[in-house]
């Protein structure tokens, strides 16, 4: 696994804050919820990060959350290319959060072991 980069990073304390601070939260509530939040992320010529910078980003932390990369790549040529690109980035993201939150996934597992054994 690669290092993880800070602007990632930062997302996924996010996450940790925000599923830590409401016991009723789910970890799939508070991934979706967290991945929406930053969904200035998966924009082609919006912030610091391009989309397709992203989910290389997330396929290097953890291949699996960015699975759907290849449904991207499968329609890279449709006029739909940039849109596809985005959801699936989003969608990678989701799923990263998701890992991370969960307790023997975690990639700072000591931040959330605690709130995830109590749910």
């Amino acid at each position: 696994m690669e290092s993880i980069p800070a602007y990632l990073e930062d997302v996924l304390d996010e996450a940790t804050n925000y599923y830590e601070s409401d016991e009723n939260l789910t970890r799939v509530d508070a991934a979706h919820e967290i991945a929406h939040q930053n969904w200035l992320l998966m924009g082609l010529d919006r912030g610091d990060h391009d989309t397709l910078d992203v989910l290389r980003d997330i396929r290097d932390i953890h291949t699996l959350c960015a699975d759907e990369f290849e449904t991207y790549r499968q329609y890279q040529e449709s006029e739909y290319a940039d849109s596809i690109l985005e959801a699936v980035a989003l969608r990678s993201l989701e799923e990263l959060i998701n890992v991370h939150l969960h307790e023997n996934q975690s990639f700072n597992s000591q931040t959330t072991d605690s709130a995830a054994t109590a749910k």
